[in-house]
């Protein structure tokens, strides 16, 4: 055999074995799952305990409705990060209210609406604004609703107004505002009752002008629920305390956090 054949020969066993190794290689794809996968094995709910007939008639709710909370975290966790990530969701609303409609509509289809009214769903939150002299302005706060606000609620003819259309749909579970400084508004998200249609928080947000504007406060990203929340005056401070889950440090029970500047921490 000449040198020059056995060169070419060398050259195509390196190659095939170079493409070989290449096809052997996970896609991208497959990598994520392979994480997915990885994540689920080490996830608490996998040693979720398996009941038995005789012990799921014991329990009140037969549903499980525990192992449907446990599903929808499961399913919609960031394989990268191993939680779910809700805040993303406002940053792309943001983004779409930055460029305008992102789809298209037909300007000549008029909608009526057609009921129901005067429904809120579930209002899981309700505060009266301290500002207001006459006592008649109200904050609601809903489940996948956001926050809304009533300049007169003695009045059936006053109209509900949302406060914020990047929370449109974010699950508002308390309300509460600073003794000491009464512009301080604070909202806890995330609907931890483990009711099947439960919805997922995105931290605390606070507003320093009595509702005009909201922010979250990054200190709180990963509270995922947030149960009750309030503000005291201690020496002429507001302290804020919360009644905080998060899935990823505290599985199986509530914990009470204190933040003595304002929710920086």
């Amino acid at each position: 055999m000449s040198k020059k054949l056995r060169t070419v020969l060398i050259m195509a066993i390196v190659s095939i074995s170079v493409l070989l190794l290449m096809l052997n290689q996970p896609s991208k794809t497959e990598k994520l799952r392979m994480q997915y996968a990885e994540l689920i094995a080490k996830s608490p709910y996998s040693k979720t305990k398996i009941l038995k007939k005789a012990e799921l008639k014991k329990i009140p709710k037969q549903d499980r409705p525990d192992l449907a909370f446990q599903q929808d975290f499961l399913q919609t966790l960031d394989p990268n990060t191993g939680r779910p990530e809700p805040l993303r969701l406002l940053k792309i609303l943001n983004a779409d209210k930055n460029k305008g409609q992102v789809f298209k509509t037909n300007s000549t289809l008029n909608w009526e609406s057609r009921g129901p009214l005067q429904v809120g769903g579930r209002t899981r939150a309700l505060m009266f604004d301290p500002n207001d002299v006459t006592a008649k302005k109200v904050w609601a706060g809903g489940a996948s609703g956001g926050i809304w606000v009533n300049n007169d609620i003695t009045d059936s003819l006053s109209v509900w107004q949302q406060s914020n259309e990047s929370m449109a749909n974010f699950s508002i579970s308390t309300i509460t505002s600073d003794p000491v400084n009464t512009q301080n508004f604070y909202v806890g998200t995330g609907e931890g009752y483990f009711n099947i249609d439960a919805v997922y928080g995105a931290g605390i947000w606070k507003s320093a002008d009595g509702g005009a504007t909201w922010n979250n406060l990054a200190s709180t990203i990963d509270f995922e629920f947030i149960y009750d929340m309030v503000v005291r005056n201690e020496a002429g401070v507001g302290v804020v305390y919360a009644i905080v889950r998060d899935l990823q440090d505290n599985v199986n029970g509530t914990e009470v956090l204190r933040s003595i500047n304002g929710g920086a921490t």
